[in-house]
């Protein structure tokens, strides 16, 4: 799994179809400026088409942001689920998921709180998506089978800490921006937010 390939992957690429371009292109806007710093304009010369191209392909802003969202939802998704697979301990893939998204808030907050915060397609997508990896995760390390509430807030932390790394890192007494700070957190957090059956959870 490569974070820095998490919402791009390789559409950015000349030799990619302009559809695919203008999605990655979106993507990095987002990332850069956010939704309302992502134009039409920027987009398309950051794919290097005119706005023209932009507007044949996608129609309008809404349904470009939209789905460049999903693209990037969609490799969250196939991410977590590889991460889910990939492990024989469930618990460690459990934490390793948690790892993941929070590494995606540090990295990409604009991006994450765009998908779960400001278009509630997506976000509803997103959350419905990821109830069901975590709570088949949950399932299959004996804890507790219903873990939306588990889910809601490792959403609503991760959300957090990218939009407000420093109050974060404040509130830790610890740098989030410091990687081997944010794998611990995610060791403590995990077990915390998805308690084993019967234990109580201390989120």
């Amino acid at each position: 799994m490569d974070i820095d390939m998490l919402f791009a992957r390789d559409g950015g690429s000349p030799r990619r179809p302009p559809e695919q371009r203008i999605l990655a292109a979106a993507l990095d806007c987002i990332a850069e400026s956010g939704l309302d710093g992502a134009t039409v304009r920027g987009i398309a010369a950051k794919a290097g088409l005119n706005a023209a191209a932009v507007n044949y392909y996608y129609r309008s802003k809404k349904r470009l942001i939209e789905a460049a969202l999903r693209l990037a939802w969609n490799h969250v998704a196939e991410d977590l689920e590889k991460i889910g697979e990939g492990t024989s301990d469930a618990a460690e893939g459990l934490e390793a998921a948690t790892r993941y998204l929070l590494e995606g808030a540090v990295r990409y907050p604009n991006v994450i709180h765009a998908i779960l915060v400001e278009r509630s397609t997506v976000r509803d997508e997103s959350a419905s998506s990821l109830r069901a990896l975590f709570g088949a995760l949950c399932r299959r390390t004996g804890r507790e089978s219903d873990s939306g509430l588990g889910t809601a807030l490792l959403l609503a932390f991760a959300v957090f800490v990218g939009i407000a790394p420093e109050a974060a890192s404040a509130l830790i007494g610890a740098d989030l921006g410091e990687r081997p700070v944010r794998d611990r957190l995610a060791g403590l957090l995990a077990p915390r937010f998805f308690p084993p059956a019967g234990g109580k959870s201390s989120a």
